[in-house]
Formats: structure tokens, sequence, C-alpha cells
């Protein structure tokens, strides 16, 4: 709550700050649903300048923020779940993401990420268990560590394994659920490998699963034990539920 507090604060500031003459501009789109509104420079109309805010067809919120000569500039806020949960919250300058970032989940706060120094603090666990297999002096050992492997400016890992899942044609017919736990290792560089079934279920879902979070073969950050990047062994459930 402070966090967003002092966010809308500094938008109350920053409307005043962009004072060149603008024009107010206002498109909206049919794929996605999307109202973009926004100012230009009445010299030159294609640069954006001050406060631009992206809705949905209902009103709600998705993202807003402020431009400054065609670049992203300042406070940007980005939400979810009709423009009520945010999901990140920071500056931009010159288009580029700088100092900390607030990162949540749900509406939940998770982590700050520091644009400028590459670095996770304040991870929350909230209630998960925040002890792994970790590689030490060439031995695997359980240990707690800070923060897990993370995804930064990429799309977040279960978006892209919930798009991607094809459910299998004989489990669907069959009217089976069920939940495939995944292993894999995400080493101090933060690349991913050794994709593995920890926790199996029907053959057809384990290769599933399998195929699915090979998919987030990207660069990872990597673990965090004592502020330092470890070799970890990672773990992510891919879940086949039926709908009704």
């Amino acid at each position: 709550m402070k966090t967003l507090l002092t966010t809308i604060l500094i938008f109350c500031v920053l409307v005043t700050s962009f004072s060149q003459e603008v024009k107010k501009v206002s498109i909206k789109s049919q794929n996605p649903s999307i109202i973009e509104e926004y100012y230009v420079l009445k010299k030159s109309k294609d640069v954006k300048h001050g406060e631009y805010v992206k809705t949905n067809y209902g009103g709600d919120i998705l993202e807003k923020g402020f431009f400054k000569n065609g670049k992203k500039d300042s406070v940007w806020v980005f939400f979810v779940n009709k423009g009520v949960d945010t999901t990140f919250a920071g500056n931009y300058l010159n288009d580029k993401r700088v100092g900390n970032w607030a990162i949540f989940d749900k509406g939940v706060f998770l982590y700050n990420y520091n644009y400028s120094t590459d670095s996770v603090s304040n991870y929350q666990w909230n209630g998960e268990s925040n002890r792994f297999p970790i590689l030490i002096n060439s031995k695997w050992i359980e240990s707690e560590i800070d923060s897990p492997p993370l995804v930064i400016d990429g799309e977040n890992p279960s978006s892209i394994i919930s798009r991607n899942l094809r459910y299998p044609t004989r489990a669907w017919r069959s009217g089976i659920s069920g939940q495939v736990d995944v292993a894999f290792t995400v080493d101090s560089t933060g690349r991913m490998s050794g994709i593995r079934i920890k926790e199996g279920a029907d053959p057809e879902f384990n290769n599933e699963a399998k195929r699915v979070v090979a998919l987030l073969n990207t660069i990872w950050v990597p673990a965090k034990k004592n502020g330092k990047s470890v070799t970890i062994e990672y773990f992510i459930p891919v879940k086949f539920i039926l709908r009704k």
C-alpha cells in the first residue's frame, strides 16, 4: 500500500512537469480490446510526451505512466485483474527500466528487482518453503536460499506453461486429470538444463509436462544464497485440469 501511495503522489507531481504544448490522443483497438490515451507534441504529432494510460473497454486501467520526447520516463505502473492488482511498479529513464522495481503476484508484493545493479532483494516466500537442493563444492545439499531463480522482463513461466499446454487426447477423452512436478537445474549463470520428472502421473502427462517446461529454456536470474548466485535444482508443477 505504501508503494502505491508513493506512486500516486509522484504521478501528481509529474503531471505538472510535462509542460510543453501537447495534444491529447485517444486510440481504440479491437484486438486486443484496449483504449490508449496519451499526449503528443503539437509540433511533432508522432512523439508521445506526457501522461499515458491504457485501459480495457470496461475502463479498468492496465498500465499508466509518462513519456518524455517519445520515450518512457518516470513512474510506470502495470495492473491486472480489472485494474486493481498491481504487477509491476517502478521508474523508466530513456525507455529503460532503472532502479528498484516492485514486483507483485496477484496484487501481493513478491520482491524488488534493481535494474541498475541486476539484483533481487526483499523476496517474500509467502508461506512457501525456501529450502532447495543447491550445488556447493561439487556436492548437492538441501539448504535455505534468499530467492529462487527468476525470469525478468519475460513472460511469467506459469503463463507460458498454461498458454502452450496441450491436453493429451486420450486423457481428455477418459476424463483424466493430474499433476506432474518437473525438476530442472538453473546454474549460477542463469542457464537451465537437466529437465526431469520429479513426481509423475499418466505417461502422456509426463511427456507433455517435459515438453512445455522445455519452453522455459531462457536466461534466468539465478537463485541467491547469502547474496551470491548459486546453482539450484528447481521445481515447477504442471497441472492438467479438465474444465467443464
